[in-house]
């Protein structure tokens, strides 16, 4: 799901799950500008937790979905 709502950063729904996420949120920038989106293990279990789009910078839609993109095709 993607949504454009504004030009303001909203990552409130990220800063909730930041501390249950394995990766607390963290990804390996370097990696994943090569495209092979990491993300540090800091707990086992649950699930890795990125944030893209509008949640890191008032940014369009294409941009959130190029985020997408290039983490999805990743490894994790």
């Amino acid at each position: 799901v993607a949504a454009e709502c504004g030009l303001t950063a909203n990552d409130e729904l990220y800063q909730a799950l930041r501390p249950h996420s394995t990766n607390e949120g963290a990804l390996d920038q370097a990696s994943l500008v090569r495209g092979e989106a990491t993300f540090p293990q800091v707990r086992e279990g649950g699930f890795a937790l990125v944030r893209i789009g509008d949640a890191i910078a008032g940014r369009n839609i294409h941009a959130a979905l190029y985020d997408a993109i290039r983490i999805a095709m990743g490894e994790f």
